[in-house]
């Protein structure tokens, strides 16, 4: 039985256009790689890959990222800019998004280390991951997946 509602999150969803497009997965082995491996025109910008077990994702410098079902959140939002400049921002920005959530949710401080890491209490409970796939020259996709312990 899936652990994330599909429905509830369509009703509870206020943007124009990010994580409109919605891929979920009970089990998925990375959420990075399954939108890396759609063809160009299968992804739309700002689709959200959500799984509730990723059984094979990675971190920085190809490290295991693994997660239990139901424990964690695991997904990635696939960006379709048109230009590979300053792309780095939305990294940053999603980051500093996690962390207003984090703080909101929960009521404690948390903060980005650089590059990739949330951190509270000097203990990490959040990563993300960005990958961009080039066309030639031309940025193709710009995939940040994010992993809440």
């Amino acid at each position: 039985m899936p652990l994330f509602n599909i429905d509830k999150y369509r009703q509870s969803l206020s943007t124009q256009w990010l994580g409109q497009s919605i891929s979920y997965f009970e089990e998925l082995e990375s959420t990075n790689t399954y939108l890396k491996e759609l063809k160009a025109d299968e992804i739309s910008h700002g689709q959200l890959c959500l799984t509730d077990c990723q059984t094979k994702g990675r971190g920085q410098y190809e490290r295991n990222w693994e997660s239990e079902g139901g424990k964690n959140l695991t997904f990635t939002l696939a960006f379709k800019p048109s230009s590979a400049e300053r792309f780095h921002i939305l990294t940053l920005a999603c980051a500093r998004a996690a962390v207003s959530q984090i703080e909101d949710q929960i009521g404690c401080e948390a903060y980005i280390k650089w590059p990739n890491d949330i951190v509270i209490d000097g203990r990490k409970v959040a990563g993300l991951l960005t990958e961009s796939m080039f066309n030639g020259n031309a940025l193709d996709r710009l995939l940040i997946g994010v992993g809440f312990n």
